[in-house]
This record gives C-alpha cells, sequence and structure tokens, in this order.
C-alpha cells in the first residue's frame, strides 16, 4: 500500500507513505516517481501522514514512536547543513493523550492538524495554531468549529490557493 502525502518541486518530487513509513520519491524523465529515499525519520513504528515546509527545510509528521498503546502524536524535523535530518522531537503543548495526526502546515505558518484530544467535538476535529517566535511555543490550539469540525472525524486539513479542503 502507497498513498501519496504531498508533491513537491513543481510535482517532481512526491513525499509518500509506504510500510508504516514516509519516504520521498523523483519523477524521472519517463515521467514515473522513483526511488525510495528514507528520510531517517522513520521508526519500527507508525510515521504515516507528513508534511514538509519551510522550503524544504521542515518536515511535520505524525508518529506512534513514543507510545506504549500506539495513539499517534506529532513531531518535527529540519534539515540541517549535511542535508541529513534532525532527531525528531515531539511538539509539546500540541500532543495530548489522545490522537494527534494529519499535520499541515500553511504559507503563513499556521500549522493545521487533526486531534482527538483538546475541545474535540467527537471524534477527530481540526485545529490550528502558531508558533509563538518570542517563546518558542506554540499558541493554544483552536478547534476550527462548525462548520468545518462536526461530530463524526474531521482530518487532513490543506490550502490550496483560495480552497480548504479536508476529508470528514
Amino acid at each position: 500500500f502507497i498513498a501519496p502525502l504531498q508533491l513537491l518541486d513543481n510535482d517532481s518530487t512526491v513525499l509518500y507513505f509506504k510500510n508504516d513509513n514516509i519516504f520521498i520519491g523523483r519523477l524521472n524523465a519517463d515521467g514515473v516517481y522513483v526511488g525510495e529515499e528514507d528520510l531517517h525519520i522513520n521508526t519500527d513504528g507508525w510515521e504515516a501522514h507528513a508534511n514538509i515546509y519551510n522550503n524544504g527545510n521542515s518536515i511535520v509528521f505524525s508518529s506512534d514512536r513514543n507510545s506504549d498503546d500506539g495513539k499517534a502524536d506529532l513531531f518535527i524535523s529540519h534539515k540541517q547543513s549535511n542535508g541529513s535530518w534532525s532527531k525528531p522531537v515531539a511538539l509539546e503543548g500540541l500532543n495530548t493523550i489522545y490522537n494527534e495526526d494529519a499535520p499541515f502546515v500553511a504559507g503563513d505558518g499556521t500549522l493545521y492538524f487533526s486531534s482527538r484530544g483538546h475541545d474535540a467535538m467527537g471524534g477527530y476535529d481540526i485545529f490550528k495554531t502558531r508558533l509563538d517566535s518570542a517563546t518558542g511555543k506554540f499558541d493554544p490550539p483552536q478547534n476550527m468549529g462548525v462548520p468545518i469540525n462536526l461530530p463524526g472525524d474531521d482530518t487532513f486539513f490543506t490550502l490550496y490557493g483560495q480552497f480548504a479542503y479536508f476529508s470528514s
């Protein structure tokens, strides 16, 4: 099972999920995405949903790496000067005892994600937050509310041009 997560570099690079891990593939001359570049953020656990941002220098993703019960949290890693990715760090203040998943960082730096915790109305709800550059901490997550969030699961919020897309 392979699932595309994000297209980058004028659609010449694909971030994708395969076998519980996150990889990058590149478009070849035949118009086929090939390769399985390991970002070295993967574990024996589940790393599934991710978003690369900050001109390709940062990645935020969900993982159950620190969980004894399979609950997902959000992590971040940054590209280092040698091109490798830093050790992932949990997003303090955003992760709860419930699942956090489906991160997306908009062009203005707003982080959108889905959570069963915080002030969820039922199932997964979509939240947004921003990093406070003065404190280095995220603002308290804000529930996107109705009509975005309903009693069921609301996930995978993304912005594309003037439009927002999500799964409900």
